[in-house]
């Protein structure tokens, strides 16, 4: 059985008081990149340049302010504003319209709070009133979110245990 409570712990230790300062997805998953930018190698052997740390989701996810959502993972699934065969070309979605004006608007905000339901559900307190949640969904067997330490190379997986 996963400690939630160790889990959040750790993520809190080392996300207070640091900068979210990007975000973007890989096909359906939304990642997140936190902390100053650093040099490690891919799964390849090359070098690239990464965040300390990142959270990777591939369940229900939303960013809030004031109780408005201003990105979710329900605009993954949306088409985008890009029309006909050059739309499905280049695989464009509302989330990446969205994202791209979300960055300009709201980013660098820096990490109040960090807490974890008993349910394995994440819930991010961030400056400018904005709130990330990641829900956990337990119709699902599978992984939720991950936390991942670049720096340490460990990533820390929230699923659903069979």
């Amino acid at each position: 059985m996963i400690n939630y409570t160790e889990v959040k712990d750790i993520i809190k230790r080392k996300l207070i008081g640091i900068h979210m300062t990007n975000i973007g997805r890989a096909a359906d998953m939304l990642w997140i990149q936190y902390g100053n930018f650093i040099t490690a190698k891919n799964y390849k052997g090359e070098e690239v340049r990464k965040s300390e740390y990142a959270i990777h989701v591939q369940g229900p996810w939303s960013f809030m302010q004031n109780e408005n959502i201003l990105l979710s993972s329900n605009d993954i699934l949306e088409l985008g504003n890009k029309k006909g065969e050059k739309q499905l070309k280049e695989d464009n979605v509302l989330f990446d319209d969205k994202c791209e004006e979300f960055i300009k608007k709201v980013l660098p905000v820096t990490v109040r709070d960090v807490d974890i339901s008993e349910d394995g559900s994440l819930n991010i307190l961030l400056s400018k009133n904005l709130r990330f949640q990641a829900i956990t969904d337990k119709n699902k067997k599978n992984e939720y979110w991950r936390f991942i330490d670049n720096n340490k190379k460990e990533h820390l997986v929230i699923f659903e245990e069979f």
